[in-house]
């Protein structure tokens, strides 16, 4: 089973997001992106996309059982027992749903900073939404709107 390690932060109007892919104890792929997110999206946008983009890289990569370790609960709640109320929660409920049928999805709440790999995923999204200007990201919305088309298709 592959795990993933995923996080989102927020500064500034810039949403960033990733996780870390680990087979065993090795890291296999380390992911951070950044978008604007001017339009009211935050930091618990970059938690449920880093999921999102997880699972698509896994599951492109031939991956059919992943354990989601995450220190944020919407990102399995939002999955089992809460409503989602905002587009991206709906989106991303509706994508790990649909993902589901294909691939075995399993998660785990780890705490935050408290876990190795967790605090690593942390600060590298951390130091990239820092990092990175805001000139010429792409827009939190667009995203979400091509994994709202996956998820209709």
């Amino acid at each position: 089973m592959l795990d993933i390690y995923t996080d989102g932060s927020f500064r500034k109007d810039k949403v960033s997001c990733g996780f870390v892919a680990k087979n065993g104890s090795n890291i296999i792929h380390c992911e951070t992106e950044v978008y604007n997110a001017n339009d009211g999206y935050a930091n618990v946008s970059g938690e449920l996309l880093a999921v999102m983009r997880a699972i698509s890289w896994a599951y492109e990569h031939g991956y059919r059982e992943v354990r989601v370790n995450y220190d944020y609960a919407g990102v399995e709640h939002f999955v089992k027992d809460w409503t989602p109320k905002t587009r991206i929660a709906k989106v991303y409920a509706d994508f790990i749903k649909k993902m589901g049928q294909k691939m075995k999805i399993e998660f785990n709440k780890v705490v935050s900073h408290g876990d190795q790999n967790n605090s690593l995923i942390d600060s590298l999204v951390r130091q990239r939404v820092r990092m990175v200007t805001k000139r010429r990201l792409t827009p939190i919305t667009s995203v979400i709107s091509s994994y709202e088309k996956e998820v209709l298709a």
